[in-house]
Formats: structure tokens, sequence, C-alpha cells
């Protein structure tokens, strides 16, 4: 990269005995992540930047990683929830959290995520009002190349225009960009802010619910801001098996029907999407046939069934792997 981070860390980091820092909630969301959450809490206990307060969320975990939490980071907010609430709940219960202590800020982090000690101190300096903040994200086991959902959305085909995405980081990744939207893998809110966004909706559980959460931002005036300086690596859909399982097929099948009908307001737009989208099915079947993915195909289709039949929030298993 061609700026070196100590350009933004040493004038903020210089004063943090003497100044007043900007209280930062960081939220991670957990369900049975016991593979992933103890790198994860290695990398955020040793981030430079000191006015922070961790809550996790565990969505009734049954691999025992709530309790690991409990017993090796006891400064770490616990929350145990009776219940798998997905994102949508475990992001809102974190967020409520946060909310309740005062803090300026909320991180949104996934738990498969390893962070740069200064990564909080970049993003708190490029802060600004009404402005969502994102770190650029590496793969974990790639860190050369892009992970950033970040860009823009078409919402005539309901498809991320992704900026960055799997690109070599290079000059034209190392810049401050402005975009319109973004995941929420690791994303810095004023808080401010997410109180004028609202409550996550829970018709999503798991994917587009970010998508929906930043679109209502936007439409607020809010600006989304790429800031490479501020690097986090990311282990892409650990908890829910990959880009192609078919969780995630269902999910993302189901959720992009729904996130455009509520929020795509052309008719006619709307109309041309429904018609693309089915008619894309097709070639996609295809595919998906010839490498021998049928439990693919058929979380597609239930996830049409669901969507159809007004079948939110969380599903029963059965419906995205049969």
């Amino acid at each position: 990269m061609n700026q070196q981070p100590e350009a933004i860390v040493q004038p903020l980091e210089a004063h943090l005995s003497t100044r007043t820092l900007p209280v930062i909630g960081i939220v991670l969301v957990n369900y049975n992540g016991g593979n992933y959450l103890p790198a994860c809490l290695q990398s955020l206990t040793a981030i430079a930047y000191p006015s922070v307060k961790i809550v996790l969320v565990d969505n009734a975990s049954t691999d025992g990683s709530a309790d690991w939490v409990a017993a090796h980071y006891p400064n770490v907010h616990l929350i145990r929830l009776a219940e798998n609430t997905g994102i949508t709940g475990g992001n809102e219960a974190g967020i409520t959290w946060c909310l309740a202590q005062q803090c300026d800020y909320v991180l949104l982090l996934n738990n498969d995520t390893e962070v740069d000690s200064h990564f909080l101190t970049h993003l708190v300096a490029a802060a600004e009002p009404d402005t969502i903040v994102v770190p650029k994200i590496l793969y974990h086991d790639d860190p050369k190349r892009i992970n950033n959902h970040f860009g823009d959305f078409d919402y005539w085909r309901g498809v991320h225009r992704d900026f960055f995405y799997n690109h070599l980081d290079d000059t034209h990744t190392s810049q401050i960009v402005y975009g319109k939207m973004t995941s929420t893998c690791a994303t810095l809110f004023p808080s401010e802010l997410l109180k004028r966004i609202g409550a996550y909706d829970a018709a999503y559980f798991i994917y587009y619910d970010d998508t929906d959460l930043i679109t209502r931002a936007v439409r607020l005036g809010a600006k989304v801001k790429f800031v490479p300086q501020a690097v986090v690596y990311h282990k892409e859909s650990s908890t829910s098996g990959g880009k192609m399982s078919p969780l995630t097929v269902y999910y993302c099948t189901r959720n992009r029907l729904y996130f455009m009908r509520k929020h795509q307001q052309n008719p006619a737009a709307l109309v041309f999407f429904f018609i693309y989208f089915f008619i894309t099915r097709l070639p996609w079947g295809v595919l998906r046939l010839i490498k021998g993915e049928r439990r693919q195909i058929r979380a597609m289709m239930n996830g049409v069934v669901d969507f159809l039949k007004g079948r939110m929030g969380k599903a029963p298993k059965e419906r995205y792997d049969p």
C-alpha cells in the first residue's frame, strides 16, 4: 500500500491518554463459532484503540463457544439468547446493548474475522456525521485480494455492484472512496444514525438483512465510506457453510425477492426484476445440474415458494437442506 498506516495512527494515538475519545461498541454475533472466536477475540483485545466495549451475542450455540468466551474473556459482555434469532436478532440485541451503554459508535463485526491492531483507530479518524465507515477487508487465506462487498446496488436486477470485490489489493484499492452500499462484515455506524434507521427487519434472519439496513440509511441521507488504511481479514461465509451451500442459496433466493418487493418503488422496474430473476434461474439450474448440486436447486425452489407464501424469518432446516 502507498499510504502507511502510521500517517493517521500517530496523530490520534499520540494523545490517547489526554483526549476524550469516542466510545466504540463492538458487536459480535455467534452461532457455533467456536472454531473462529479465539482468533477473532485475540485480535480484538490487541487493538490499540482503548475506548471500546465488546458485546458478544450468542444465538443459542450448542458447541460450548459461549461458555468458552465467558471463561476466557470475562471483559466481553455476553448476551445469551434462548434461541437462534439469526444475524438480524443477534445484531439487534447487540446494538440495543451498545446504545444503552451510550456508545458513540457501533461496529458490527463478523465473528470469522481478524483485525489489524490499528484498524479501529483509522475508522474513528475517518468518521463523519451520518457516514457509515468500512475498512479494507481482505481474504484471510488470500490477503492480497479484496473481500469487500462495497460499492452500489442495482435496483433493477437486485444485485450488488461491488467496486473491488475479488480484485487484487493495489493502488486503486488504497484510496478513500464513497459508495452507497456495503455488507456489514465490518462496519462502523454513528449511534445517532442507527437510532434514525430503526430496528433490523427480522423477516430476513440472515442474508440481505444488511442490504436492507444500508438501503434505509442511504435513503436517510447517509454516506458509505471505504477507508483502506483500516484492515480486516475475513473467512467468508464460514458460519453458513460457504457461498453456494444450500442454506446460503435458500436464504439469498427468498430474501432477494423480499428485499426487491420491499424497496423497489418503481412498479415497471419491479416487474422487470421478477422477469429477469426467473429467466436467469434456468441457466443457473442447468449449471447446478451439471455440477451435481441438486440440493442447491431444491433450496432455490423452496426459497421462491416460501417467498410467495410469505414464509419469512427463520426457516425449518428441511426447507434448505431437504
